[in-house]
């Protein structure tokens, strides 16, 4: 099978239409003051991704599928806020601008990592770098090409997207075409309904 027919994957959470709009405009102030050198991630490609699997046969699809359904029947919906800007690696030399996520993380983190140990039984190779939870807003170009980038964030420190429950696990396939990827949504997973307090 060639890498045409191999289907790019992730697994992740999506924030509701309210919360992705205040994201929104917080993209579009941004703009106005970065107008060049960031590659600002289109509305339907913000998540909070949990797994990266990469490229996977179809004939994979339902098995993972099966894996995931099984994850999230142990887990039940938690509250997360939004909020709160930074970059990766670092602000000296900045790849990504990101919103970070607060609320319940003990248990998204909890998520996270049956969702690695349930994917790395199945031969996924599990992730070495820590978890940070967070949305992209933009991918920088030129990373010494932002001198006030810091004031510009301190800017926007009371950013607030407000919070929600996670409902539900997205399993995602991103089709990347020369206009941008197209994400489309092979299953979801509901996750129990009764939102747990942290423990």
């Amino acid at each position: 099978m060639t890498s045409e027919n191999m289907m790019r994957t992730f697994v992740a959470l999506a924030p509701p239409k309210d919360v992705l709009e205040k994201i929104i405009a917080l993209q579009t102030r941004l703009k106005k003051k970065i107008p060049h050198g960031i590659r600002w991630v289109h509305p339907d490609g913000i998540h909070l991704t949990l797994k990266f699997l990469g490229d996977i046969f179809p004939s994979h699809r339902d098995s993972i599928a099966s894996l995931l359904s099984l994850v999230v029947s142990s887990h039940s919906c938690f509250p997360l806020s939004v909020g709160r800007i930074g970059v990766f690696p670092g602000i000296a030399r900045p790849r990504v601008m990101w919103v970070g996520i607060g609320g319940q993380t003990r248990l998204l983190a909890a998520l996270q990592q049956h969702i690695e140990e349930a994917l790395e039984s199945v031969g996924f190779p599990k992730e070495t770098r820590p978890f940070h939870a967070h949305l992209t807003l933009g991918r920088i170009r030129n990373p010494g090409s932002f001198p006030n980038l810091g004031s510009i964030i301190a800017q926007e420190q009371n950013f607030d997207a407000g919070t929600f429950n996670a409902q539900k696990l997205l399993f995602i396939q991103s089709n990347l075409t020369p206009t941008g990827a197209i994400y489309t949504c092979l299953a979801s997973f509901p996750l129990s309904a009764k939102p747990l307090s942290d423990r």
